[in-house]
């Protein structure tokens, strides 16, 4: 995705000023890096001032954001008498699918299991979900959970998120203390992103690096114990196994 997008008019500019300022005015749940996303974009747009038109530096999370602004809000925010300046726009930008939103019905799960957090008056000391996309697993862990002792919810949230395509599926519960659960995919096929269109075996070496990666990310987010699953032993325990039969790695904060 290149980094360098000219806008060819005035009213483009304003089409895309408008699209970024009603998302992030609208009642959307915005995961919070699609939010911090979203107004950076807004501020360079902003910088470039009211001449209409001319090159600017969008990164291509930028462009991705603007897209997901255009492609959600621009038809019914903007008013129909842009209709076209949305389309024109939208055709001129890279064509990458607008954000996933964030699943509020998972979100709001874990916000209520973690009640005592918020002076809510329903809590659960054991429990977990799966996670079903990155923009979940951000707003749970940096909103529904937050903080909790040295869990630090949007410190977490950036660590995983680099290492979330690696990934099969990802838990997220309580164990009396929060916790977050992943699993270690054996094929290419079971990874969250990436190429994951052929049932290829990942070599134990591929294996080992997610694993690191994955005990790096608990170190480095001080998780105070970094626990491990196989298929013959499904109690997480502190022995690390073999990379041909680790099943899960389990990050625990007390």
């Amino acid at each position: 995705m290149s980094d360098n997008f000219t806008f060819s008019n005035r009213q483009e500019l304003a089409t895309a000023r408008a699209a970024c300022r009603r998302m992030l005015a609208a009642r959307l749940h915005l995961a919070p890096s699609q939010r911090d996303a979203l107004t950076a974009t807004l501020a360079t747009l902003e910088g470039m001032g009211d001449a209409g038109s001319g090159s600017t530096l969008l990164n291509s999370s930028q462009q991705a954001a603007l897209v997901s602004a255009l492609s959600r809000l621009g038809r019914h925010a903007i008013g129909s008498t842009r209709d076209n300046a949305v389309e024109g726009l939208l055709a001129r930008l890279p064509q990458v699918a607008p954000w996933p939103l964030p699943n509020l019905d998972v979100a709001q799960f874990v916000r209520l299991g973690f009640g005592d957090s918020h002076r809510l008056a329903v809590s659960s000391l054991s429990f977990a979900v799966a996670v079903p996309d990155l923009p979940t697993l951000e707003t749970c862990l940096g909103e529904s959970i937050r903080t909790y002792n040295n869990f630090d919810g949007r410190t977490i949230a950036t660590a995983l998120a680099v290492l979330w395509d690696d990934l099969s599926t990802v838990m997220l519960g309580r164990d009396s203390s929060p916790f977050v659960q992943m699993h270690i995919p054996y094929t290419r096929q079971q990874r969250n992103g990436g190429d994951n269109t052929h049932a290829i075996a990942l070599e134990p070496a591929e294996r080992d690096t997610v694993i690191d990666a994955v005990i790096a990310a608990g170190t480095a987010c001080r998780a105070d114990s970094i626990l491990f699953t196989t298929a013959r032993q499904p109690e997480p325990g502190p022995i690390r196994p073999a990379a041909a039969d680790l099943a899960t790695v389990r990050l625990w904060w007390d």
